[in-house]
Order: C-alpha cells, then sequence, then structure tokens
C-alpha cells in the first residue's frame, strides 16, 4: 500500500534496493534461481560467502556503510519492499510508524465497510486484529496502542471513508472510477459532442450555424395534418 502512495522515482529506487537485498540473501536480484540473471550468482554473493562478506561487498558496491545494508537486510525481512520506503517518504502518507501489514489490513477492512452499515473504530480495529492473527499468526504483527492506532485509522479514513458519511454515500465514493474524477466517458456513438460556437434551441434540436449537432426528439410536437412545419 505505501508503495503505491510514492513518486514515480521514489517508487523506482525502493524497488532497486530491494534488489541489492535479494542478491544479498539470495545470490540473485530476483531473489530466485530459476530467474537468475545472467552472471548470477556474482563471486561476492555465491554460496559459501558468509553474509558478513556479504554486507560488506554490497557496501563497497554501493559506497553506503555496512550497518546502512544490514538495516535493509533486516527492514526487508520483517516487512518487505515496503520496509524500504524511506522514513520521510512514509510520512507523507501520515503512517510513519504503523507496520505496513497492520495498514495494509485495515484498509482492507475499511474497503468492506462500502455496501454495510458504519461501523465503529473499536470494531474495525478488531477485524483488522483478527485477519492479522489469521493470515501471520498471532502476535507476529504488533498492534498499535489504542491512541496510535486511533490516529492510524483517520489517516486512512482520508482514503476509504468510512467513520463520518453516510453508507449511501460511502458506496458512492467507493464506486468512482480511479481515473481523473469528471471525465466524460461516451459508451456509444454520440454520447458527447463538442462545440466552439453558441448552441440554442429550436423546435427540439440543439443548432449551431443552421448545423445540428446533437440527436433531437423525434416525438410529434402537435405538426398539424397535411403540412409541415419549418424552424422559425
Amino acid at each position: 500500500m505505501v508503495l503505491t502512495r510514492l513518486s514515480k522515482e521514489e517508487r523506482k529506487d525502493v524497488l532497486e534496493r530491494a534488489e541489492h537485498v535479494r542478491e544479498i540473501l539470495t545470490g540473485y536480484r530476483s531473489g530466485a534461481e530459476e530467474l537468475a540473471r545472467q552472471g548470477e550468482p556474482r563471486s561476492e554473493y555465491a554460496p559459501g560467502r558468509s553474509m558478513g562478506q556479504r554486507y560488506a561487498a554490497k557496501a563497497s558496491e554501493l559506497g553506503v556503510t555496512k550497518r546502512t545494508v544490514e538495516r535493509w537486510a533486516q527492514a526487508f525481512l520483517a516487512n518487505g519492499e515496503a520496509g524500504l520506503v524511506p522514513k520521510r517518504a512514509k510520512a507523507e502518507c501520515g503512517l510513519a510508524n504503523a507496520d505496513p501489514r497492520w495498514a495494509e489490513a485495515a484498509e482492507e477492512v475499511l474497503g468492506e465497510y462500502a455496501e454495510e452499515s458504519r461501523p465503529s473504530v473499536k470494531l474495525v480495529r478488531e477485524r483488522v486484529q483478527a485477519r492479522l492473527e489469521v493470515r501471520f499468526g498471532p502476535g507476529a504483527v504488533p498492534l498499535p496502542k489504542r491512541t496510535a492506532g486511533y490516529w492510524w485509522m483517520q489517516e486512512l479514513e482520508r482514503r476509504r471513508p468510512t467513520f463520518r458519511l453516510s453508507t449511501e454515500r460511502n458506496r458512492e465514493i467507493a464506486d468512482r472510477p480511479d481515473g481523473v474524477y469528471g471525465k466524460l466517458r461516451p459508451t456509444r456513438p454520440g454520447d458527447n459532442g463538442v462545440a466552439a460556437a453558441p448552441l440554442r434551441r429550436v423546435g427540439g434540436a440543439s443548432v449551431r450555424c443552421g448545423s445540428r449537432t446533437a440527436p433531437h426528439t423525434t416525438r410529434s410536437r402537435g405538426r398539424p395534418s397535411g403540412g409541415s412545419v419549418s424552424p422559425p
């Protein structure tokens, strides 16, 4: 979830860092032997090299300290790619100190209430905890304290309104398309038209410079029998 909120460049940096960590841990930047790239595993990360040697090799390669590389590996093992997101970027998402697994589960649960009546924050937190225990095991994911959990829920509420709006309004927001809001999406020819000059109504038709630019009604408007009515 956190990755989707990063800029293109920030996401690229995180994914590249994850490749470096996977090479340290497995010898392969993809993390799998069957997806090995040409020349992998490199001698610095080949089987038989200790983790200390691998950390040192990667630190030298990237121009950072060995301790920095160790922290990357620990964060990756704990939270995957999301663990490699810089704290500054996490802070901009409002969930800097939240465990990414908790945040992801919380957003999932909130999304499930789009078609249901408004829940309480307490109920949502209980459902999040239950989901994490099923997914990762009891106690595997640290749960936030009451105050922190409340504020994190408020941050997620901005993305998925659940507690403050009516069920109907929440459903409307959840059903919005992912594209730019407000764009017209024609479903058949003639749905949308663009006019470069003012239009005026003439006998049920939209007319510009003497040309009809939109379909007009075919319903009878009291035409006298035996004759026709010309537009004024």
